[in-house]
């Protein structure tokens, strides 16, 4: 039954899923049925997720794509471990079905993917076994244009997109240059986050590697007496978190290269997809409205994603360790 599974699932996963931290070796393959992304925004999980689509014909993968996509904020220790529980249900319900429509399969179990837009999870702080984790990263500057533009261009929703440019009210057709001109309190068209003592915080990558420790509350926001010190520990734990406890971080300014891995990695899940067409860049990108920041702008993005910008540089060095160690590769020098 369903229940059974459910309950089940700390025995089945302890046999399934390699643990980043008992592997031998960061390189080795990893055995595992369950493989968790937990996608940031706009960090080309749009592109994965078209990857993953290809994958699951070509590798018959069951894949559990999660709808929810505004779980985003710090969780508190019960409503993380309400969440842990809502994932093992859905994996859970997947693997259920198909087995019903695999009657022939018996006691085998396919590879499994999960998706959402969520903050890492702790599955052993709540007795259960963790996933193997996966996710990718995106420049941060490159990832909040894109962002910036996605609210009010598209390609969503028409009726999200209505609700977006309402809010940003007389600001809607801003291009992120003339939104970054305006004063931090007047700014509706964004970036207006900040508190007094820890300044504005756009970090989100890194409260997505961070996850739900009393160290991560105050990234992407938290609460106003979050320090500048609060957030580096956040970072901190972030940057554990990515070295100690995901199979593979792959880099979108490295895409090549990170599938590569990936498919070193996690052959069951990922064989094959050198040979998957990647799609074209978005439609929104193409805009004349799709305006980039100038260097002034720039510069205030990095300044408010001062975090963000470090754990990436940290995640780009990490890839090319391990593209190096695993793949006898380099990864190309960027400017």
């Amino acid at each position: 039954s369903m229940l059974r599974l459910l309950l089940l699932w700390p025995a089945t996963m302890a046999a399934v899923a390699a643990v980043a931290t008992t592997a031998q070796h960061f390189c080795a393959t990893r055995e595992t049925s369950l493989v968790f992304y937990n996608r940031i925004p706009k960090a080309g999980s749009s592109t994965m997720l078209q990857i993953i689509a290809a994958l699951e014909r070509k590798n018959g993968l069951v894949w559990i794509h999660s709808r929810e996509f505004t779980d985003r904020s710090w969780l508190t220790p019960a409503e993380e471990k309400d969440r842990m529980l809502h994932i093992i249900f859905s994996v859970s319900r997947g693997l259920l079905m198909w087995q019903r429509r695999h009657p022939e399969a018996g006691l085998q179990e396919p590879p499994l993917f999960y998706d959402q837009h969520i903050r890492f999870i702790n599955f052993t702080q709540h007795d259960r076994t963790q996933p193997v984790y996966i996710n990718v990263m995106r420049h941060p500057v490159a990832r909040v244009v894109s962002s910036y533009y996605y609210v009010v261009l598209g390609p969503r929703d028409k009726r999200k997109i209505a609700v977006s440019r309402a809010l940003r009210g007389s600001q809607a057709d801003l291009d992120i240059n003339q939104c970054l001109a305006l004063p931090a309190e007047e700014r509706l068209c964004g970036f207006r986050q900040h508190s007094s003592a820890g300044g504005s915080d756009r970090n989100l990558m890194t409260a997505f590697f961070c996850g739900h420790h009393p160290d991560c509350r105050c990234l992407n926001g938290g609460p106003a007496d979050c320090s500048r010190a609060d957030r580096v520990q956040g970072l901190e734990r972030a940057k554990r978190n990515l070295r100690t406890a995901y199979a593979v971080v792959g880099v979108l300014e490295y895409l090549d290269m990170s599938l590569r891995l990936l498919e070193h990695i996690l052959p069951s899940h990922f064989h094959g997809v050198a040979s998957i067409q990647l799609p074209p860049a978005r439609v929104s990108q193409r805009d004349p409205r799709y305006i980039l920041p100038t260097p002034d702008s720039e510069a205030k993005l990095q300044d408010m994603m001062w975090a963000d910008m470090e754990l990436y540089d940290f995640a780009v060095e990490l890839l090319r360790e391990r593209v190096r160690e695993c793949l006898n590769l380099e990864l190309p020098e960027r400017d």
